[in-house]
C-alpha cells in the first residue's frame, strides 16, 4: 500500500508538470495546444541524443529543457502569433499541425525505435520507512519537478514579470495600453510552458524510454489531468495529477494490467457530471 502510494505520487507530480504546462498556456494565451505531447517527446529525445553523445546527464536535462523551450518560442513567432486575432478553431488546428510535424520530424531524426537513457545515478533503490523501496532517480524525479512548480508559482506571484503576465490574463487590451509587450509575453508562456513538457519528458523518459510517438499519451494525461483541475488553474493541475498519479497507482496493484489507464476518463465523466468547470476551476456564467 505504501510502496503504490509513494510510486503513485511521484508519477502524479510528473503527470502534474505536464498539466501545469498545458494549463498556464491555456490560461494566459486561451488556446489549446493540441503540440503539448510533442515538445514533452522532444525534451526526451534531445536529452537522449546530448547524453549519447557524451554530454553528462545534468547539463544534457537543462540542454534538453532550453533547447525545446527556444524550438517553442521559434514556432510562437513564426506560426500562432499571426493567428492571435483569429477564432479558437483556428488556433487549435493550427497546434494540431504542429503536433503532426514535430511527431514526424521525430520520426526521421530519431527513427522508430524506443531508445533508453543513461544516467549517473545508482540503481541501487533506497529503503524507506515502511519498507517502501524508491531509487535515487525517483526521489530526483520528484524533487526537482517540485521545485520547478513551486519555481514558476511563486515566479507568477512574487515578481515584476509575474504580475506581467496576470495583467495580460485579466485584459490583453489594457496592458498593451499601459506599455506591455504582449507578444513577447505570450512568446515567454508558451516557451515557459512547453520547457515544463519537455522537463517532464527528460525525467520520465530517464525512467523508462523515449520514442517519437511517446507524447500521445502524455498530452491524453494532461488533458485529463487538466479537466479534472479545472482549465487554465496551476493548483487545480497539480492536484489533479497527483491525484490522478496515486489512484493509478493503487488500483494497478488490484485491476488486470492496462485497465489502470481507464481510470482517468472514469474521473473525467465523474467531475464533468458534478463539476463541469473542474475542481479548481471558475464557473463561468453564460448571459444570453
Amino acid at each position: 500500500m505504501l510502496q503504490d502510494l509513494a510510486s503513485g505520487l511521484i508519477m502524479g507530480l510528473a503527470y502534474a508538470s505536464i498539466a501545469v504546462g498545458l494549463s498556464l498556456i491555456f490560461g494566459v494565451l486561451r488556446i489549446i495546444n493540441f503540440a503539448h505531447g510533442e515538445f514533452y517527446m522532444l525534451g526526451g529525445l534531445i536529452l537522449y541524443s546530448l547524453t549519447n553523445g557524451g554530454i553528462s546527464f545534468f547539463p544534457a536535462l537543462a540542454g534538453a529543457v532550453l533547447g525545446t523551450m527556444l524550438l517553442a518560442a521559434v514556432i510562437d513567432r513564426l506560426v500562432l502569433k499571426p493567428l492571435r486575432r483569429k477564432d479558437d478553431a483556428t488556433i487549435a488546428l493550427a497546434t494540431l499541425g504542429i503536433s503532426i510535424f514535430l511527431a514526424n520530424t521525430g520520426l526521421v531524426l530519431w527513427g522508430p525505435v524506443p531508445h533508453n537513457i543513461p544516467t549517473s545515478f545508482s540503481t541501487t533503490p533506497l529503503i524507506l520507512p515502511g519498507s517502501v523501496y524508491l531509487s535515487r532517480f525517483e526521489l530526483f524525479t520528484a524533487a526537482l519537478t517540485l521545485v520547478a512548480i513551486v519555481g514558476l508559482h511563486l515566479v507568477l506571484q512574487r515578481t515584476s514579470a509575474g504580475r506581467q503576465i496576470r495583467a495580460v490574463v485579466q485584459d490583453r487590451d489594457a496592458a498593451a495600453l499601459v506599455g506591455l509587450d504582449v507578444d513577447r509575453i505570450y512568446t515567454t508562456t508558451f516557451a515557459v510552458g512547453c520547457g515544463l513538457a519537455a522537463l517532464s519528458g527528460g525525467l520520465l523518459g530517464s525512467m523508462f524510454l523515449v520514442y517519437p510517438s511517446m507524447g500521445l499519451a502524455a498530452v491524453l494525461k494532461a488533458f485529463v489531468v487538466v479537466v479534472i483541475g479545472g482549465m487554465g488553474s496551476l493548483g487545480g493541475a497539480v492536484a489533479g495529477g497527483i491525484l490522478l498519479g496515486v489512484t493509478e497507482s493503487l488500483s494497478g496493484a488490484w485491476m488486470p494490467p492496462g485497465f489502470k489507464d481507464i481510470i482517468g476518463f472514469v474521473f473525467i465523466i465523474l467531475v464533468l457530471a458534478v463539476r463541469p468547470q473542474g475542481i479548481f476551476g471558475i464557473k463561468q456564467v453564460r448571459i444570453r
